[in-house]
């Protein structure tokens, strides 16, 4: 009985580090491309959220919420990503804009 729990239990293990490593390779592969794009603090910290799994919409609201900046400057730096391909505009009739990954970088 103890071998069965004590392989069961490395089997999950080995999964779970499978699963750990796959995100990391995903994100160095992100980053790969987003590296030469010099993107600012506010900007980095956003695509990081979005990778690791942002949840909700984000807004140009809540952006400027999580960077601490104005709201300009979370509509300027989200326009900039839009433009440079990063972000897309959630297809949603919703009042406020949101924005997602777009597919190129989701996982």
């Amino acid at each position: 009985e103890y071998l069965i729990w004590f392989l069961s239990t490395m089997q999950d293990a080995v999964a779970v580090s499978e699963a750990s490593i796959s995100h990391t390779l995903h994100k160095t592969r992100v980053w790969d491309k987003l590296h030469p794009l010099n993107l600012n603090d506010r900007q980095t910290m956003i695509v990081n959220m979005l990778i690791d799994g942002f949840t909700g919409k984000l807004t140009a609201e809540k952006w400027a919420k999580i960077c601490k900046c104005s709201h300009a400057t979370a509509v300027r730096d989200i326009n900039e990503m839009i433009h440079l391909g990063i972000l897309l505009k959630d297809s949603g009739k919703a009042r406020n804009t949101a924005y997602e990954l777009s597919q190129e970088f989701r996982i």
